[in-house]
């Protein structure tokens, strides 16, 4: 049988190549073509990484006002709205290339799900008789949102692997019985039916996945994820939604077949070898990552590490950080989430500073870059929660990362999945949208707040232009934000920044000083 998985093109203000892995469908690719399958990926994104501008649609009009043209440099917010990936008629001309008899849609985030969405409507018109099967994260924190399309067939609400093969097993039967097959959705004469069998597979079934994402004259990256499920109860992530709340790590002999010929195959000789870890919870089983760690310096010479999506900064000990660093750990993101403990407590997330201060303080000591993100738009957000956190990281030796508050179907607040029906389009549901979905911090106040720990990085490069001085003492002088404007010239003029929360911006400056 031969099968097409996509990875849907979409449109948003960013593209960050090296960690759009899309682990998930390399995973899928690996297991349809040990089934028996003939399958063609097409990562439809990675065919146009720059991106193409489009128009900024009208469903997100209201970030019109925020959009500065010819703004530039450091301090600059998003200048314009791209597709990544070719245009829906080139991706249907690829896909039919193929002549598949399946199709399957990897979609990784919840807020792309429109653009999915249409894509599978083209490939219906035009393939009628192909069944389209969606999963990954975004497809399984809300199902109806998909299958109420008539373009798309089927569904997975969790791991495909526990229930992919089975599929494709009642396929072929002459009257399939869907119901045997774990974390399914599909539609039987209109209406939406749910499989009652829920199933994680073990951790020794999980298949270690390692992708390149980069690669130049001296360096190559890739990703990998050894581990699924999340013991932590943090209200404001889903990743418990697709892979539950029990930690199941891959076993570490098929951690040691993948990686017995890994270096050869990819042409690694020669160059700085970076693996990045996408698993946020792999010091909830320190015994495990060590012995990773330990496998993956056996079969490749003086390797790296970083961790993009994130390190548990409360598990991080003295002697873990010295562990970490003296085998091959280079970068550190940590998330704070929030310093107010009221916060905290209602989103059941923890908050230990003295650790984390430690922990912050050991790397700059080392020379090991951080960067800490914390969420801007919780529900209990005001002025001054806000400026706190970026008042007390503006004295850290790290940068700092902004993250605004997004929701996913089935979070705690917005488990009635019906509200995201309403919604004018998925795309609310990115983090770049900046939308204020909790109506505690307006958009203005939350892109103001991000502007803010631009600045504040900003002040932290030791690197910085004669141009970024003058920028960065206009601001702390006027106590108002400005940016960078790039003019037909090529020269950079500054200029005050159009629309911002001035009263966020003196507050800030207010609480920056209590802290000198």
């Amino acid at each position: 049988m031969r099968a097409v998985l996509i990875v849907p093109p979409f449109c948003d203000f960013y593209f960050t190549r090296h960690r759009f892995s899309s682990l998930g469908a390399h995973m899928v690719e690996n297991l349809l073509s040990r089934i028996g399958l003939q399958v063609s990926l097409l990562n439809f994104p990675l065919l146009n990484t720059q991106g193409t501008r489009v128009e900024l649609p009208d469903e997100l009009s209201y970030l019109k006002p925020f959009l500065i043209e010819k703004e530039t440099g450091k301090l600059s917010f998003f200048t314009s709205f791209r597709r990544f990936g070719p245009r829906l008629e080139q991706c249907i001309e690829m896909i039919e290339s193929v002549r598949p008899e399946i199709c399957f849609f990897s979609l990784f985030a919840f807020c792309y799900a429109d653009d999915a969405i249409e894509l599978a409507e083209k490939i219906k018109i035009k393939m009628p008789a192909v069944p389209n099967i969606f999963g990954g994260g975004g497809v399984a924190a809300y199902p109806g949102y998909f299958l109420k399309n008539a373009a798309i067939d089927y569904a997975f609400t969790g791991e495909a692997e526990a229930g992919l093969n089975q599929l494709l097993a009642e396929l072929s039967q002459p009257q399939p019985d869907f119901r045997k097959v774990p974390n399914l959705v599909w539609k039987n004469n209109g209406s939406m039916c749910v499989s009652p069998v829920r199933s994680h597979v073990p951790g020794t079934e999980i298949e270690p996945v390692l992708v390149k994402t980069a690669e130049a004259s001296r360096l190559i990256m890739f990703s990998t994820s050894l581990a699924r499920g999340c013991p932590k109860s943090c209200d404001f992530c889903s990743s418990r939604l697709l892979f539950g709340d029990t930690l199941r790590t891959a076993s570490l002999s098929r951690l040691e077949k993948l990686l017995s010929g890994f270096s050869v195959n990819n042409n690694c000789r020669g160059k700085q070898v970076i693996i990045n870890f996408e698993d946020d919870n792999l010091l909830c089983d320190e015994t495990f990552l060590r012995s990773s760690i330990s496998l993956f310096q056996k079969y490749i010479p003086d390797i790296q590490f970083i961790a993009e999506n994130g390190i548990d900064y409360s598990q991080l000990t003295r002697e873990t950080c010295e562990w970490l660093l003296k085998n091959g750990m280079r970068k550190f993101n940590l998330s704070l989430a929030s310093l107010d403990p009221e916060i905290l407590l209602k989103r059941k997330r923890f908050l230990h500073l003295e650790r984390y201060e430690e922990a912050v303080s050991f790397f700059a000591e080392n020379g090991i870059p951080t960067i800490t993100y914390f969420i801007c738009g919780f529900k209990e957000d005001t002025l001054e929660t806000t400026a706190n956190n970026l008042s007390y990281l503006a004295y850290k030796q790290t940068l700092i990362g902004l993250s605004p508050f997004y929701p996913v179907p089935g979070l705690p607040g917005f488990e009635n999945c019906s509200l995201f029906d309403k919604i004018p389009c998925s795309q609310l549901c990115a983090g770049s949208s900046i939308y204020p979905w909790n109506g505690s911090l307006s958009t203005e106040t939350m892109i103001t707040a991000f502007r803010l720990s631009r600045f504040i990085n900003l002040m932290k490069n030791p690197r910085r232009t004669e141009k970024e001085n003058q920028l960065l003492d206009i601001i702390a002088n006027k106590r108002e934000l400005h940016t960078m404007i790039k003019e037909k010239s090529g020269r950079e003029r500054i200029a005050p920044v159009p629309k911002q929360d001035k009263e966020l911006v003196k507050l800030f400056f207010k609480k920056l000083e209590r802290n000198t």
